[in-house]
């Protein structure tokens, strides 16, 4: 007689089990009822509840207009409240509504509900779905939702909120002064005066990370001193394109803008571990070598420095296009730049033989410089232990564009290596 199939899932542990059900987006784990009794309720003891409104089909909805699918995503929150009524969460919750008109109710009822015992990560996203990362200054417009005002005064989100997490979502920075356990912020798709950063940061002086995503009204990033021990700002709009700060305890910075901003950044070298500079959204090459060296040189103390593939190409049009300022400068005496023989020709730096482990290379397209840039490394860099050649794959690039970017990077593979450990992960 043929044994018995076991289903070796069920089998798991139910701690396992549980989390496996809070990565999966809420409305699937509720699917999960229908598989046996075992699952019939287990959906209903995670600590994490991930709804998402975009993972209906054809829910857009504008103006009074709604499609079957978007009453269903309103219907649903209904019955999770119902169903949920003797359950509390505690770790995460995350609404993701796009856009939120004509679902104030839902909104408003769901959130209550969720934060209602408290809960450490609160996500509310209502950015539109059409808004594109590319081009934040064609979205400039009002948030599409204020952030519930009497959650300012939830005893339990004081004690227990520890990350925040607001999209589209307007909010009042001096109301936070009693969220004594928040450390994680980011705010996104939405206008952020200077003022309302300043007043957050000395508001909530014990926030360690902070993220700025697809904002805009930012005059400048002028802060005197920063504690966080993170700082992100991603394609933000701002004004002088100044940054500005004194960070001591800043473990890890990451920009990503469409020019290199004008900088006075210092930083503790032995505490600075990770620096991720990103110029992919350049839309057009220009000379600004100079002002991307000096941005360059407040990050020399940084023991991870990430930098995409725009930066190799701008950097040669400075004054010194082979030589880097301050820091950064491992020699002396510049000479004429010949593009094509640029890394090449280039001495080896010090920290090639003493400290430069990782290299990552992103938005790879396989051009010349971009080769003969991971080429230099390969061959100089005698402590280096991993080299990632990230290939850029844009929704619209033909496969065959995509896999001819691989072959060419492939070849990167046949070149004899300074480090005996040097792994090369092309992706």
């Amino acid at each position: 007689m043929a044994e018995k199939e076991t289903d070796q899932i069920s089998s798991l542990p139910e701690e396992l089990l549980l989390n496996i059900l809070s990565s999966l987006p809420f409305k699937e784990a509720a699917k999960t009822c229908i598989l046996s009794k075992k699952w019939f309720k287990m959906w209903q003891s995670t600590n994490t509840v991930k709804n998402n409104q975009l993972e209906c089909k054809n829910v857009e909805a504008y103006g009074a207009v709604e499609v079957p699918q978007r009453k269903s995503f309103k219907n649903f929150i209904k019955i999770w409240i119902t169903l949920y009524k003797n359950h509390h969460l505690h770790d995460k919750f995350t609404l993701k509504v796009s856009p939120p008109s004509n679902c104030g109710d839902i909104v408003g009822a769901s959130v209550d509900f969720a934060v209602e015992d408290g809960v450490k990560d609160l996500e509310l996203d209502f950015a539109e779905a059409q808004w594109e990362d590319e081009h934040p200054e064609e979205n400039i417009h009002d948030a599409s939702v204020e952030f519930p005002r009497h959650l300012y005064e939830n005893k339990k989100l004081h004690q227990m909120l520890e990350s925040l997490k607001l999209h589209s979502c307007s909010f009042a920075p001096a109301n936070f002064a009693k969220f004594v356990a928040l450390k994680d912020v980011t705010l996104a798709w939405i206008p952020l005066q200077l003022e309302s950063i300043r007043t957050l940061l000395s508001t909530c002086e014990w926030i360690e990370s902070l993220s700025l995503k697809n904002c805009w009204d930012i005059e400048s990033f002028d802060v005197k001193k920063l504690e966080l021990k993170k700082l992100v700002i991603d394609r933000c709009i701002i004004g002088t394109d100044y940054i500005g700060f004194e960070a001591p305890n800043l473990k890890v910075f990451k920009y990503c803008g469409s020019v290199p901003p004008v900088s006075e950044v210092k930083v503790e070298a032995g505490t600075m571990e990770e620096a991720d500079l990103d110029l992919s959204p350049m839309d057009e090459f220009f000379e600004c070598g100079n002002e991307l060296q000096n941005f360059l040189q407040d990050f020399f103390a940084v023991n991870v420095l990430t930098v995409c593939s725009v930066i190799l190409q701008v950097i040669p049009s400075g004054d010194e296009p082979v030589r880097l300022p301050g820091g950064l400068r491992e020699y002396e005496t510049p000479y004429d730049v010949d593009l094509k023989n640029f890394w090449k020709r280039l001495p080896v730096p010090t920290c090639f033989r003493r400290s430069l482990r990782e290299v990552e290379m992103n938005g790879f397209i396989a051009t010349s410089d971009q080769l003969y840039a991971c080429s230099y490394f390969i061959s100089a860099a005698s402590i280096l232990t991993k080299l990632s050649i990230n290939v850029l794959k844009n929704k619209n690039d033909d496969p065959n564009t995509v896999e001819m970017r691989r072959i060419l990077a492939s070849q990167l593979l046949r070149i004899p290596k300074a480090s005996r450990v040097l792994a090369i992960i092309i992706r």
